[in-house]
């Protein structure tokens, strides 16, 4: 059955009451809810229950369940062991003042392309404590955190991102050649990985929350804003009064993580229970904490991740519903096949970043965009790296700029910057970044 422009109302429901209530978990539970019954009609209670069901069995979801509980304990060790004040400690010495820490969390930002939960992650918890003490608001760092971490994944071709994209493309002819070749035409992670910098770097000035995030700060106020979104979603006490130990307690364990995700095929689960392993092993024979304290400390972190949790779990079941709906379908092929050639990349863009904003379904987006637009280009004659590019920039900037997207939650989680404070600082500096994409792919359909 073919719902057309009723399949929306669910997105309309969860951003216009996001924007009026800014409680996230209750108006993502009501969009579902919406959905749902526009399903199953009065089979309600039994379609939810089974929607949520099919959503708690996905891989997709298992995979950010224990990506969150291995990372929940990881960095309570890192904090209780004393680990992450050495740490610290040895890049305070390197990187002070208001722009060498932000700078460093962008050069780290870059280097963490294998992944963007393994980036954001590793970027926020790492770098927090050193942000924090010389007075860099959260905001920016967590601004800064979700769009390099998803621009770096596109733009990388050998990263997680990359090589399922390179997976998808290949039924169509396209293969790894092609995916470089439309690296320089990611116009959207591009654009966005260089405004950052050149906010850290002062040319580009700071507007809106960010401005205001900064003022809150010198006027003598904390770092860390008050949550807009009605109460913390991560519950990760601060350690006090730990003696600082070696920085290697943290950089070997982290090193351990991005080596072991290479070694198996970006594997992130695998890169973490290494990294966990390593972590045991260095702790243990150092005699820095016992090994009762170790997995106590371990599951309190764990368990620190829950609202996090609870949160990815109805964004999973959103996005579920929203694919039974046939929204993905409805906003994509219906509109884009009404597009002509010259117009193609840009629209292209256009519809991907717009459904992946209202969705956050920035992996399920690229499923069903690559066999509409590569074939749809192939028909009218327009370049397919352009197109491939086009629709990499829109996920990109969905998944960086949408408030309840894997990625901004797993920033929440190592900035503790509410989803919703993220999106409101990055709103005047991502969306010209995506107008100027749009321009770029208005021209690259007359050029190319």
């Amino acid at each position: 059955m073919e719902y057309g422009f009723i399949s929306c109302l669910p997105i309309i429901v969860l951003i216009v009451g996001a924007l009026l209530t800014k409680r996230i978990m209750e108006m993502l539970l009501l969009a579902t809810f919406v959905g749902v019954a526009i399903l199953n009609g009065t089979g309600f209670l039994g379609g939810f229950v089974d929607v949520l069901y099919e959503t708690l069995s996905s891989w997709s979801l298992q995979f950010v369940f224990i990506i969150l509980f291995a990372f929940g304990g990881l960095i309570k060790l890192f904090q209780t062991s004393g680990a992450i004040s050495g740490f610290g400690d040895i890049l305070s010495k390197y990187a002070s003042g208001p722009q060498k820490p932000i700078l460093l969390a962008w050069v780290l930002g870059i280097m963490m392309f294998v992944d963007d939960f393994l980036n954001v992650l590793t970027v926020g918890f790492s770098l927090r404590d050193l942000t924090d003490r010389n007075g860099i608001p959260r905001e920016h760092l967590s601004m800064q955190a979700a769009a390099v971490a998803a621009s770096m994944c596109c733009l990388v071709p050998f990263s997680s991102w990359a090589g399922f994209h390179i997976g998808l493309i290949s039924d169509e002819g396209l293969g790894f050649a092609d995916y470089a070749k439309a690296v320089p035409l990611m116009f959207f992670p591009i654009i966005a990985v260089l405004c950052c910098l050149l906010v850290d770097l002062g040319v580009i000035g700071k507007f809106g929350a960010l401005k205001e995030s900064y003022k809150r700060v010198s006027d003598g106020g904390s770092t860390v804003p008050a949550d807009e979104a009605g109460g913390g979603m991560l519950q990760m006490d601060d350690v006090e009064d730990v003696p600082a130990t070696s920085a290697w307690n943290v950089a070997l364990p982290l090193i351990a993580l991005i080596a072991g995700t290479l070694i198996f095929d970006c594997d992130l689960t695998f890169g973490c229970v290494i990294a966990i392993a390593v972590q045991f092993i260095m702790y243990m024979a150092q005699r820095i904490i016992s090994p009762v304290k170790y997995v106590d400390d371990f599951l309190d972190g764990a368990k620190s991740m829950f609202p996090l949790m609870v949160l990815v779990t109805f964004a999973f079941t959103l996005s579920n519903v929203n694919g039974k709906l046939g929204f993905f379908e409805y906003m994509i092929a219906k509109i884009g096949a009404l597009v002509p050639g010259e117009l193609l990349p840009a629209m292209t863009f256009l519809l991907v970043a717009l459904a992946t904003f209202a969705t956050a379904g920035y992996w399920s987006m690229q499923v069903i965009s690559v066999p509409i637009f590569l074939p749809l280009a192939a028909a009218l004659g327009v370049y397919p790296p352009v197109i491939v590019a086009a629709i990499m920039s829109g996920v990109a900037f969905g998944c960086c700029y949408c408030f309840y997207s894997d990625n901004v939650i797993m920033t929440a989680a190592s900035t503790e910057v509410s989803n919703f404070r993220q999106t409101k600082v990055s709103t005047p500096y991502m969306i010209p970044c995506a107008v100027l994409a749009f321009i770029c792919y208005l021209i690259a359909g007359f050029i190319l």
